[in-house]
């Protein structure tokens, strides 16, 4: 029977390796900052508009861990193995078919009505961002991969290490050290495409040269064909990604609100953001921590085992969204000042981190309640309930209250604070009702 010993312990390097990715935005930030507002307008610009299609691209990827964990559950070698490589290629062919569209649009940074200097920085970032995001969705693939056999140790490391390594090529390509003209923004962008492909390298090699992966790497070139297995992975990675794209998306627009009423609005609404999307990370990591999990239970037939994770993994989400509850509550005239020096900034974000600690319970238990689903394939349900519970009751309500209701900013959060728990509601309504047999 699992343990929490046994879901922390497989939690634990997956959640490390999220707050390394997260440190190293935070830190891509501040650097570009140094050299200019404008460099940093540009750069939030590219984000925006690349965060789309790269999580579309993580959703195909997601769909890796939990097939590898169920094969592996019912002792499986072969199967692991035409997953793990199938799903790399199809990886592969997404992320050619996601970089080649968006390097075909890279334009449409000229036509969103920004200042025309910002538009000229953000063009040749975009343009390597763009396609740093092939040797990072195949890195993710293969971290998918080896986290499906609970070898997440080395990934971790690998992203752990990123940062000092982004950093570095950060201070040599945008400031201009050891012989190179300074870059400022695109200096970024080079620092990041190289940092990627250096993972994708090492992750490669990891996974080639390892003897851990010995027993399936027979069949990684012999299973070109398999179309169950294609169509597994796009069965659940395909409604993965459109789940992310739903979420993004919607916590896009509601920023885009925030700044149609004003720019210390906008701004607020952005520090109570980055602070929730930090603790979001460790609720991310404990989902695909159950996700794996419950594959596992599934792959062995073990009904009881998976209703038991089931609950562990929620309650987990409960006492983890509780905990940064109490700490945005305790805080929060207190953590909005490492952002900024803005009095009416640090005001605002004060009481969004209220609202942002009253969501907080249902953020972490709606990403582990479709983390806990996607372990055991079932994907039609969340997909149209987050469709639902983010675009047809959330951002109308967001809207309502912020604009038709005159709350402002403040209305905005109160709607994503329902929104998320509605979403909550209705996937752990789900989780501990579903259907699929596993019986032997």
């Amino acid at each position: 029977m699992t343990t929490n010993k046994d879901i922390f312990k497989l939690a634990g390097p997956i959640v490390l390796g999220n707050i390394s990715q997260m440190a190293l935005g935070l830190i891509d930030t501040a650097m570009v900052g140094q050299v200019g507002a404008k460099h940093l307008a540009a750069s939030s610009l590219v984000l925006a508009i690349l965060g789309i299609p790269f999580v579309l691209g993580i959703g195909i990827t997601t769909a890796i861990g939990p097939l590898v964990a169920e094969a592996n559950g019912a002792e499986d070698s072969k199967k692991v193995g035409k997953i793990a490589w199938l799903g790399f290629l199809l990886t592969l062919l997404l992320s050619t078919f996601i970089v080649t569209g968006t390097e075909f649009a890279s334009e449409i940074v000229f036509s969103m009505d920004q200042d025309q200097e910002v538009a000229k920085l953000a063009h040749p970032f975009f343009r390597l961002i763009n396609f740093s995001l092939l040797p990072m969705l195949l890195f993710l693939a293969l971290k998918q991969f080896a986290d499906g056999l609970e070898f997440t140790k080395f990934a971790m490391a690998l992203s752990i290490g990123s940062i000092p390594l982004n950093a570095g090529l950060n201070w040599i390509f945008i400031y201009g050290n050891w012989g190179f003209e300074p870059m400022g923004l695109t200096g970024a962008g080079l620092g990041t495409l190289i940092t990627r492909i250096i993972i994708l390298i090492c992750m490669m090699a990891f996974v080639l040269r390892h003897p851990k992966f010995a027993p399936y790497r027979t069949y990684f070139f012999t299973s070109l064909k398999d179309r169950k297995i294609s169509l597994s992975i796009l069965k659940i990675g395909v409604p993965a990604g459109i789940q992310y794209v739903v979420e993004v998306a919607a916590f896009s627009l509601s920023g885009i609100m925030a700044g149609w009423i004003s720019a210390e609005a906008q701004a607020a609404h952005q520090i109570a953001l980055s602070l929730a999307s930090t603790t979001y990370m460790i609720s991310i990591g404990l989902a695909v921590a159950g996700g794996i999990k419950v594959a596992e239970a599934l792959g062995r037939k073990d009904a009881t085992d998976l209703r038991n994770i089931n609950k562990k993994v929620i309650l987990m989400s409960l006492w983890w969204g509780g905990l940064c509850a109490f700490f945005f509550i305790g805080f929060q005239n207190f953590l909005p000042q490492w952002f900024t020096g803005d009095s009416q900034v640090i005001k605002t974000a004060s009481m969004l981190l209220v609202w942002a600690a009253i969501f907080q319970i249902g953020d972490s238990v709606q990403a582990n309640a479709a983390g806990l689903m996607r372990g055991r394939q079932e994907m039609k349900f969340p997909t149209y309930f987050v469709i639902f519970a983010y675009w047809v009751i959330t951002i109308p309500l967001c809207y309502y209250l912020g604009f038709s209701q005159h709350l402002g900013i403040q209305g905005i959060w109160i709607g994503l604070s329902l929104g998320l728990t509605l979403a909550a509601l209705g996937l752990t309504w789900k989780t501990f009702n579903f259907r699929k047999s596993i019986e032997p």
